[in-house]
């Protein structure tokens, strides 16, 4: 099966919103690179790493701003 996706692994994006995890809370337009993506039915989550290894899990499209390419 074939299910085209919006982004894709190795795309920076930011949160809109603040996140939290065990480690502590990502202020909204904190910065991240999806290093997964999982699917649920018809929905899309992503996995984000920031560039000090702190990681997001099952992030929703709805959380997350894409950026422009790197040039």
């Amino acid at each position: 099966m074939f299910t085209p996706r919006y982004l894709s692994v190795g795309d920076l994006v930011k949160i809109n919103k603040d996140l939290s995890n065990e480690e502590g809370t990502f202020g909204a337009g904190h910065e991240f690179r999806i290093f997964d993506i999982h699917f649920r039915g018809d929905d899309v989550f992503y996995d984000l790493r920031d560039h000090e290894l702190h990681e997001l899990g099952d992030i929703p499209l709805t959380d997350i701003i894409a950026e422009p390419a790197d040039t």
